[in-house]
């Protein structure tokens, strides 16, 4: 047997069977000694002297192996495989760091930041919210493309200065009251994160709700976000706002409540677009309702987030609808009773010392929409109401509960006559006034109310006829006894289910009439024929035989001719096309008649193909005439004339257009109508002519607000200035709403000059459109001056321009669009 081979001191590494990548040494060896001999038989890899990476690893109890003295077979390091079981490098380094992982989050170790390793620095989490939500720079980087932010109890003792920073690009100021502000630890893998959002994405800020924090002083940057319109800042600490603060003027929910608020700033009473104040809860004294002369238009830093003037209202909170104000320190003298808001729908002024409202409930008592009034515990005793009956118009509900010294009889008296119920909330009151006095009931379940409200209800639907034979017909000894008449019995009649009569289709109708057959409709034809040659006084008049196969087809200008003068004679009623509650008219289709061979019978529809109905109506697209006869065509708001394709006319009256028709209407569809940019019109003297589409339609009906031109065949939109503009001689409200979707539009240049109006804010006062659809058309270029148009819709897809990309309005919508447009103005 041979002796065990001892293994050679100046090899530093050695090549794990089976594999063809050597593993480099230990770094407690030398770098001299790094040379690595290859497993005899392989082929030495360039990758030898490139592992550098190992060293970088730790290695515990380094110093020992200087000190001691090994033997050669032990001064040999384990190559990686043996000592890992056959692991690679890539997965010894992956154990490493969780091993590094692991130690970090044990938190044994007290080192600093900036003493950890590379490894330990990558991984290091970061606490997280344990109710899951994100972190307040998440939160506010997320709102540039929501518009909302809610940093609800976060523990925040003033506004986040990165709330500035980031949607502003500024700075705030340092506070004096507040503390000094806590950043929230943010893991360097999420920094600048969720902050890439595009700059067609950012929107305003509109909301923000800052509720349940520690929020001493707000900062006067605040007023940078003209764009707000929510601010909850209830359940903090404040203690004063800012002078700024006024400067927010699209507000329209402020929640002030559960603070230390001592007093308001002036200028609060100009905020025109507030609607709902809640100050509840706070040391107020009183409210300043009063507009001040310095409040009404006061200037402020120019820059670009906001003008340079600051456009308030000139009467107190002209929007405000409720105002909350319970649990403060009012008095009798706190309320100016000549600037009270006039709009208001709910008032709460419970749990304040008003012993002396009477002015202040004589002032109330003329507010037009005032539904809900609270007094609840304010000391009012009886001489706190007028004398003089409280007028109240729409009061529903009025709260004097716990008022010890307030009687029902001087609340009688103060409501004059008016029905009224006296009792607690929640009751339902079958009196036009529910007045809640004395203590407040104990609590009960919505069960229990339900159940006492149904009692009460059938109590007073059953009343009782006492006899009155006697003053007092239960006195003892009396002969007469009280005859009490019985309830009458209730009877549940289930209502009865209305049998609607079915509507039969046309095929059904012209089965039973026989006219599925050409026979049939032959003999029909013949029995109309006879029946009119037996009336005497019927005028005569030119008519083509149907029904002669020899007769050669009249052409289609002889057929128009003939239903003009027919329409003109005798005007057929259109009754069964009226929509009498919606004023809507809506015609027939009338299709061009499709080729056919020689030996048709006839050009006209016939009842095979349409209602007996529809063959009355004349076949020109808008037969003005037969629409001006009708009883009802004063009342037609919508005016539906679609698919009307076979004669694609404008049939006139005799006035032409000296005169304006149908006043009231509002929508006008000629949807698929075979319309080009310029139609031919008839008066009734048979004159024809042609004129411009959108100037005629102009022209005819001033009070048009929805046009519908979709499918048709313009090819420019020549007039579209007369439609939209507004003219207060000619009674033109201005058009809002224009479909023109597949048409062959290839040009905008009138939309362009319409478009320049607006420019640089100098546009028409009093118009604001809503929709403008261009789809499906030939535009090659989107001119930008589009973007200055007051619109709420743009479409414009199905067209050939390649500029703007289609993602601006996919992401962003109609605004996205038209924002990317006046940006290029």
């Amino acid at each position: 047997m041979s002796s065990p081979r001892v293994p050679r001191t100046r090899t530093t590494s050695s090549t794990p069977r089976g594999r063809g990548i050597p593993v480099p040494a230990s770094p407690a060896r030398s770098t001299a000694t790094t040379t690595s001999r290859p497993t005899r038989g392989l082929a030495p890899t360039p990758t030898l002297k490139t592992k550098t990476s190992a060293p970088k690893l730790r290695q515990p109890a380094s110093t020992s192996r200087a000190k001691s003295p090994v033997s050669p077979a032990s001064e040999r390091p384990s190559s990686p495989a043996s000592s890992q079981g056959g692991l690679s490098i890539k997965e010894q380094i992956a154990l490493r760091r969780a091993e590094a992982l692991k130690k970090a989050k044990s938190a044994k170790s007290s080192a600093t930041f900036d003493e950890q390793s590379p490894i330990d620095i990558a991984v290091t989490p970061v606490e997280e919210d344990i109710l899951g939500r994100w972190s307040i720079r998440d939160t506010i980087d997320r709102a540039k493309s929501s518009g909302s932010i809610a940093l609800t109890a976060r523990d925040l003792t003033r506004i986040p200065s990165y709330l500035f920073e980031s949607h502003l690009g500024v700075t705030p100021e340092p506070l004096q009251d507040a503390p000094p502000e806590v950043v929230e630890p943010e893991a360097p893998s999420k920094i600048k994160k969720s902050g890439n959002t595009a700059w067609y994405e950012q929107v305003d800020l509109t909301t923000l709700k800052l509720w349940h924090n520690s929020i001493v002083e707000l900062q006067p940057e605040l007023s940078l976000f003209g764009s707000l319109k929510v601010l909850d800042l209830h359940k903090n600490q404040l203690k004063k706002l800012p002078d700024s603060f006024t400067d927010l003027i699209f507000l329209t929910y402020l929640d002030l409540s559960e603070n230390e608020l001592g007093t308001l700033p002036d200028g609060i009473a100009s905020f025109p677009q507030l609607a709902t104040l809640n100050v509840s809860h706070n040391k107020l004294e009183y409210i300043p309702f009063q507009v001040t002369a310095s409040a009404s238009s006061r200037s402020r830093n120019e820059g670009i987030f906001a003008p340079s003037t600051v456009e308030r209202a000139t009467v107190p909170l002209p929007a405000l609808k409720i105002l909350l104000a319970s649990h403060n320190q009012f008095n009798t003298d706190s309320f100016q009773t000549a600037h009270i808001p006039r709009q208001l729908v709910e008032v709460d002024l419970s749990h304040n010392q008003l012993p002396g409202a009477g002015p202040l409930l004589s002032q109330l008592s003329t507010l037009n929409h005032l539904q809900k009034l609270r007094f609840h515990s304010c000391g009012l005793i009886n001489t706190s109401l007028s004398t003089n009956p409280l007028k109240f118009p729409a009061l529903k509900l009025m709260d004097l509960g716990e008022n010890e010294e307030l009687s029902e009889e001087a609340v009688r008296r103060a409501l004059g006559e008016r029905a009224l119920e006296i009792g607690h909330e929640g009751q339902i009151s079958t009196a036009g006034l529910h007045v809640v006095l004395g203590k407040p009931a104990p609590p009960r379940e919505a069960w229990e109310l339900e159940a006492e409200n149904r009692v009460r209800l059938r109590k007073k639907s059953m009343t009782p006829a006492v006899s009155t034979s006697d003053d007092n017909p239960f006195k003892i000894g009396g002969d007469d006894v009280p005859s009490i008449r019985p309830p009458k019995p209730t009877t549940i009649v289930p209502p009865k289910a209305k049998v609607e009569a079915p509507v039969k289709e046309a095929w059904e109708l012209e089965a039973e009439q026989g006219l599925l057959t050409e026979g049939g409709r032959r003999r029909a034809r013949a029995a109309a024929a006879a029946a009119a040659a037996a009336k005497p006084t019927t005028p005569k008049k030119e008519t083509v035989d149907l029904s002669s196969p020899t007769r050669s087809t009249p052409p289609i200008s002889e057929l128009n001719k003939l239903s003009l003068s027919s329409s003109t004679s005798t005007a057929p009623s259109l009754v069964q096309f009226y929509d009498g509650p919606h004023g809507t008219l809506t015609l027939p289709q009338s299709q061009p008649q499709a080729r056919t061979h020689n030996r048709s019978f006839s050009v006209v529809p016939s009842a095979a193909s349409a209602n007996a109905s529809d063959l009355v109506v004349p076949q020109q697209t808008m037969p003005l005439p037969t629409i001006l006869s009708q009883s009802f065509a004063n009342s037609i708001k919508v005016l539906v004339l679609s698919n009307r394709r076979m004669d694609s006319t404008f049939v006139l009256p005799a006035s032409g257009l000296s005169s304006p028709l149908l006043p009231h209407l509002d929508e006008l569809c000629l949807d698929n109508c075979n319309l080009s940019s310029q139609v031919t019109t008839t008066t009734e003297g048979a004159s024809q002519a042609k004129e411009p589409l959108l100037e005629l339609i102009a022209a005819l009906f001033p009070s048009l607000g929805t046009l519908d031109l979709s499918y048709n065949m313009l090819t420019t939109t020549a007039g579209v200035g007369l439609l939209m503009i507004p003219d207060a001689e000619k009674k033109r409200k201005g058009l809002t709403t224009l479909r023109l979707r597949g048409n062959r539009l290839s040009s905008l240049d009138p939309l362009e000059e319409l478009g320049n109006l607006w420019k640089n804010n100098e546009g028409i006062s009093g118009w604001r459109g809503e929709e403008i659809d261009l789809r499906d058309n030939e535009i090659g270029r989107l001119p930008p001056l589009l973007g200055a148009l007051p619109l709420e819709v743009l479409l414009v897809d199905g067209n050939t321009f390649r500029v703007p990309a289609r993602r601006v309005w996919e992401k962003e919508g109609s605004k996205g669009l038209l924002k990317w447009l006046a940006d290029r103005i």
